[in-house]
């Protein structure tokens, strides 16, 4: 009797392990971790159901598209979430990791080279039409402490609290990573475990955004406070709920207007631009990864075949997931 096929919650449960236990283990021995080991370490765990497609080095050298709108090699990998009827989202994912200086302060380095890096993540995401995010890698559990996840009667041995663990691999949206943003406190605490970012049924938005429905359009509206039709839609609904929660706090008024989507492939035809004292239009720069069809070199991939058209874009690769359920 064969054992039944894993659960993509089952796959992406088993990733963070393999990047959790490989960050206590470098923390323990003092020899310590980097994002590309970590992304690497996950990686490994996730086929067949996901496919990863690293890039090499000659590949990566220089798509005419990138280098016209100044993109450089800021991100690491395009991941495409991609369901059974062809509902795709799509996110370009740069890698960071939580440190901390010799006075125990924590720091995420998001300016980069004075910003640069987060400037060329924007760059690659906006010729890719996709959502440029970040990947937190953040330790172990006591590591962290004395910063807990924020849950009650939370255990004194950090290693036995399973959301602290579960933290240790998270997804946060670029467009937060500003201002108040860039505080790694808040980042932490704003941040979704990799695990439940592709949870339909995660409670993705706050009472108080849930309320926040000014500007939005019927579609839109909908979208945000129905549970999730699929993962792909799941995934970019929880990062979109993200920066509407950072948005429901700031006093502004709702930008009204709304701008067309460039494809009829893209699910929402028209988008708030609003943005509040965010650094770009929220609900455009995520909306805009979710597709009512992939990209022809993702059906390719899908399909056992090299990614034509992308071998030559900055990344270090691509990554497709299978997402027909979650569990």
């Amino acid at each position: 009797m064969t054992n039944p096929s894993p659960t993509l919650q089952q796959v992406l449960e088993q990733a963070r392990n393999a990047a959790y236990q490989f960050m206590v283990k470098g923390e323990t021995s003092g020899l310590g971790w980097d994002e590309e080991t970590i992304t690497n370490t996950m990686l490994v765990e996730v086929p067949p159901l996901v496919k990863v497609v690293p890039f090499t080095r000659p590949q990566e050298g220089g798509d005419k598209r990138l280098k016209e709108h100044g993109a450089g090699m800021g991100a690491d990998w395009l991941w495409w979430w991609v369901g059974d009827d062809g509902a795709s989202f799509g996110m370009l994912v740069q890698a960071k990791r939580l440190k901390k200086d010799k006075n125990e302060e924590w720091l995420i380095d998001f300016g980069y080279k004075s910003g640069k890096q987060w400037q060329d993540l924007h760059a690659t995401a906006d010729v890719l039409q996709v959502a440029p995010s970040y990947a937190l890698y953040l330790g172990s559990p006591n590591y962290r402490k004395p910063v807990g996840c924020g849950v009650k009667n939370h255990p004194s041995d950090y290693e036995q609290c399973d959301r602290c663990i579960r933290k240790s691999v998270s997804f946060y949206p670029s467009v937060l990573a500003d201002g108040i943003g860039t505080d790694p406190k808040v980042a932490y605490e704003q941040s979704i475990p990799m695990e439940s970012l592709a949870d339909p049924q995660a409670d993705t938005e706050t009472p108080r955004a849930q309320k926040w429905t000014y500007g939005l359009t019927p579609e839109l509206k909908e979208f945000m406070t129905s549970e999730a039709a699929g993962v792909p839609q799941a995934v970019a609904k929880q990062l979109v709920s993200k920066a509407r929660e950072r948005r429901s706090l700031q006093f502004d008024l709702m930008e009204e207007n709304l701008t067309d989507q460039i494809s009829e492939d893209f699910v929402f035809e028209s988008l708030p631009l609003d943005r509040g004292h965010l650094s770009a239009p929220y609900f455009l720069q995520i909306l805009r990864g979710l597709r009512r069809t992939p990209p022809g070199y993702v059906l390719n991939v899908l399909n056992g075949d090299s990614p034509v058209g992308l071998d030559t874009t900055k990344l270090a690769g691509l990554v497709v997931v299978s997402a027909g359920s979650f569990n």
